[in-house]
């Protein structure tokens, strides 16, 4: 009699269990997250998603706790992916690292879905200005952009979208609306250390062809390294008609970022050719405050000397539409640089129309994660 009643409170802990874990499932998917899965892991449960709002990781898990208090009473690990690749394992309490492990990316291969996204399209302002001249002290040319991500399989994607213009008082291009940044992204993740990113198609800042970005960066160390290259030609649309050059043009940069030990700062230095055969090096300083980051940089190269400043933050309000299958939202991140040169561009590199790699892995290394859980904790 004892063993059958021990075996009733066993099924009926089990059954409440999956239940609670099936409703916590459906509480985040209604809030915004998508490819959720739970594992019931030794005691611990550990809640792979991703939320494509937030460009911080740490914005999304606090999240993700609020919402599981009502539901999940065992400790809470938490595995944000990117274009559905897991970076890495936090736990919920002190925002500890794990690097996911061979287990994890098996079990998450089982459970992961396409069918988990929903069809999310995003309003993107593009802004581009120059200072100084006379008769028009600001020229700028300002667009919106409304673009989608249409996921195919693991890791790979196609963006597209419409590129809408606002105003234009730099140059002499059409008003008319035309194809956005169109391209293939393929994303790969592997130990929480290696991070590679391709594209292939057409990018914003006028460029069309290929990239790929490598990324060496533990992101339980502050040290961080990276591999660039891309082989492009210019394109631009004009009374609907395309205009391009030959795909001829190449850059090839590697770089060193390190973690300072004060808070949220970071340093990094990029060596190689950039833009239009300018070979030099560029230093950049950044801070992160949460969401936002803000810079300054200074290059060297064969065209001369530039200076200038970078700022990147989530575009309010985020979502305007949500529905199971569908959502309008702003972007995650609008970044805009500006840089200072007396005669050609110097120092440059191309926008693709999504963050580049290491603006996207630094956002998850453990000590920005842990010092915004301190700054939280403290407040």
């Amino acid at each position: 009699m004892k063993k059958i009643k021990t075996l009733i409170s066993i099924f009926f802990c089990l059954s409440f269990t999956a239940v609670a874990q099936t409703d916590l499932a459906q509480a985040l998917r209604a809030a915004g997250f998508e490819q959720v899965h739970i594992n019931d892991d030794e005691d611990t449960l550990k809640v792979f998603f991703e939320h494509r709002n937030f460009r911080n990781p740490y914005a999304s898990i606090s999240y993700a706790i609020k919402i599981s208090e009502k539901y999940a009473k065992q400790p809470l690990k938490f595995v944000p992916l990117f274009h559905n690749r897991p970076m890495g394992v936090y736990d919920g309490v002190n925002m500890s690292f794990q690097k996911v492990g061979r287990p994890d990316r098996k079990w998450l291969n089982e459970a992961n879905s396409m069918r988990d996204y929903r069809f999310s399209f995003r309003l993107m302002p593009d802004f581009t200005a120059d200072f100084g001249f006379y008769e028009e002290p600001i020229a700028n040319r300002t667009n919106l952009i409304l673009d989608t991500r249409i996921y195919l399989f693991r890791g790979l994607s196609l963006h597209t979208g419409l590129l809408i213009p606002i105003n234009n008082t730099l140059d002499t291009r059409s008003m008319d609306p035309s194809l956005g940044p169109t391209h293939l992204s393929y994303f790969y993740s592997n130990s929480s250390r290696h991070f590679f990113l391709a594209h292939a198609g057409l990018f914003l800042s006028d460029r069309y062809g290929v990239e790929f970005q490598y990324r060496y960066a533990p992101l339980d160390h502050k040290l961080s390294l990276g591999l660039s290259g891309s082989l492009t030609g210019i394109y631009f649309f004009d009374e609907n008609t395309m205009y391009k050059q030959p795909v001829q043009s190449w850059t090839g940069l590697m770089d060193l970022e390190w973690r300072l030990p004060i808070t949220g700062l970071v340093a990094k230095a990029t060596a190689g050719q950039f833009l239009f055969g300018d070979k030099g090096i560029r230093f950049d300083l950044l801070r992160q405050y949460g969401s936002i980051d803000f810079g300054f940089h200074f290059s060297k190269t064969d065209f001369g000397t530039a200076v200038g400043f970078q700022i990147a933050f989530p575009f309010f309000p985020g979502k305007l539409i949500r529905t199971r299958d569908f959502e309008l939202r702003t972007t995650e991140e609008f970044r805009w640089e500006y840089s200072y040169f007396r005669l050609d561009p110097v120092g440059r590199n191309f926008r693709t129309g999504m963050p580049r790699l290491d603006d996207i892995v630094r956002q998850y290394q453990t000590t920005f994660i842990q010092d915004q859980r301190k700054e939280q904790l403290q407040r």
